[in-house]
């Protein structure tokens, strides 16, 4: 049992070590691993910054090539919390059918989520079909598709990624603002 500890005592360390490196060591640290350990690194990581800097800081076809190995729930909670500038660099390494293919399933596994949110509504959603909210509170541009959708703490107004506060409190219903 101590060894058990031990193993994960450091590879929690090393976890830790890899997250603190700056971007070109950890791009470096991350290509010299063949895809097969990429895919088990993703799937293992508990520390969901590390995941997030796997999504965000290398290569959008080799991301692509890692989403297809997981199982779907960690490939869309990865995308939804993706920028949506690397979504789009993802998505763009996709043919046309795929890119429809995973707007329908993504969206079908957005619904099936709610159940688990406050009010059955999420934090972020990504645009996948029509959803109550089309439209950036804020700016009051309508959400293009694979765009981050943020629901502010009202429940009732959205923003997108620009315009997004950091606390995502609503301008509009807040009475603190205005």
């Amino acid at each position: 049992m101590n060894t058990i500890l031990f193993a994960l005592g450091s590879l929690q360390d090393e976890i830790d070590r890899v997250y603190a490196l700056d971007v070109d060591a950890f791009r470096d640290c991350i290509n010299a691993l063949s895809l097969t350990d990429l895919v088990f690194l993703w799937k293992a990581v508990g520390h969901e910054a590390l995941g997030r800097r796997l999504s965000e800081e290398i290569d959008p076809e080799v991301v692509s090539q890692v989403l297809e190995r997981l199982p779907y729930s960690t490939k869309a909670e990865s995308l939804k919390y993706m920028s949506n500038e690397q979504r789009l660099l993802v998505v763009e390494t996709w043919s046309l059918q795929k890119n429809h293919d995973e707007l329908r399933k993504l969206g079908n596994w957005q619904r099936s989520q709610e159940i688990e949110w406050h009010l059955g509504i999420a934090d972020r959603y990504i645009k996948s079909s029509r959803l109550p909210m089309d439209r950036c509170a804020s700016c009051g541009n309508c959400y293009d598709y694979w765009q981050s959708i943020d629901i502010l703490d009202c429940m009732r107004h959205s923003s997108c990624e620009a315009c997004l506060q950091e606390d995502g409190v609503c301008l509009h219903c807040d009475p603190s603002f205005g």
